[in-house]
């Protein structure tokens, strides 16, 4: 994108990326989660928490469908607006702030959304410049840096 040219309603980014990068589970994985969802399992039971079993039953069965997914196709649109992703619109009043992420593996765009039960959308980068994107959300958004979630960290750390 030209950086002396200003944006209008009509100027439009289009890429597509999926959601995640996906990494294979090898059976270790399966081995080791397993047994730590035993031994909750067990403890709560010996400990008489009922409820806590069957939540810890219900996440593992969860977990282990899930580990097989593989991640969803997205369709990312940028207009005058506000933010695409497949049939999700976000418009621009909605969103606080945005950072463009790019220090471990994949370039992501975080967006600091202004609703309560979303207040962080992730979307990745893919193949589309990192730049124009920047100018972009620069034009209709301000440029805050948005901190990744410790839990989050936490589970790309060990594979979700």
């Amino acid at each position: 994108m030209d950086p002396q040219r200003e944006i209008n309603n009509k100027d439009f980014m289009y890429w597509e990326t999926t959601e995640h990068n996906h990494t294979r589970k090898t059976s270790d994985w399966y081995w080791v989660v397993g047994i730590i969802a035993l031994a909750f399992f067990v403890s709560s039971i010996l400990f008489g928490n009922y409820t806590f079993s069957g939540v810890v039953l219900l996440a593992t069965v969860a977990l282990f469908l899930s580990s097989h997914r593989e991640p969803e196709h997205l369709k990312i649109g940028m207009d005058g607006k506000g933010i695409y992703i497949n049939k999700d619109h976000y418009p621009y009043e909605t969103i606080h702030s945005f950072y463009i992420e790019d220090d471990f593996g994949v370039p992501r765009i975080f967006i600091k959304s202004k609703k309560i039960l979303m207040p962080l959308i992730v979307i990745p980068l893919g193949d589309i410049e990192r730049d124009d994107v920047e100018f972009f959300l620069g034009y209709h958004l301000d440029n805050e840096k948005i901190e990744e979630s410790l839990f989050q960290i936490i589970l790309e750390y060990f594979g979700f």
